[in-house]
């Protein structure tokens, strides 16, 4: 009897290694990112901590040295909050275009899965049809028997 084999086998295993490896990128696309909006989520609350701590003194009561030292340190709050929004923005995206990759490797995986499924199919109805034929032989050479005796 006639063994299915299918000659893209080592493109398939291609494919399911480009899948494996896209989700694996898409999962460090996925932590980066989550780690920047924490880090966007922790220099907004520096920030305003910053801010109340600033309200809680009162403005009367600074020297001009310490209001200053206060300003910088807001500025430089909101410099760092606007650098993690911006690093936390471009991490979205490479997040975005991960997983268009993972969604591009598993259609380009199931092509070639859908390709070997019809050709096994194509290939055990070339067997049904081969077993029916040596069935119908057999039938018609024992039917020709009967006929001579």
């Amino acid at each position: 009897m006639k063994k299915f084999v299918f000659n893209l086998a080592s493109l398939l295993q291609l494919r399911e290694w480009e899948e494996q490896s896209a989700r694996q990128n898409y999962m460090i696309a996925s932590l980066k990112a989550r780690q920047m909006e924490l880090a966007v989520r922790d220099a907004g609350e520096m920030k305003e901590s910053v801010i109340e701590s600033w309200n809680r003194r009162g403005h009367e009561a600074f020297s001009r040295n310490e209001r200053l030292a206060l300003e910088g340190s807001i500025l430089d709050a909101n410099r760092k909050h606007e650098e993690f929004v911006a690093r936390f923005q471009a991490a979205k995206s490479e997040e975005r275009a991960a997983r268009a990759k993972v969604g591009d490797a598993i259609r380009k995986r199931k092509v070639v899965e859908k390709l070997k499924q019809s050709r096994f199919q194509a290939f055990q109805a070339e067997l049904a049809k081969a077993e029916f034929s040596e069935i119908e032989d057999i039938y018609s050479a024992r039917a020709n028997e009967r006929k001579n005796l």
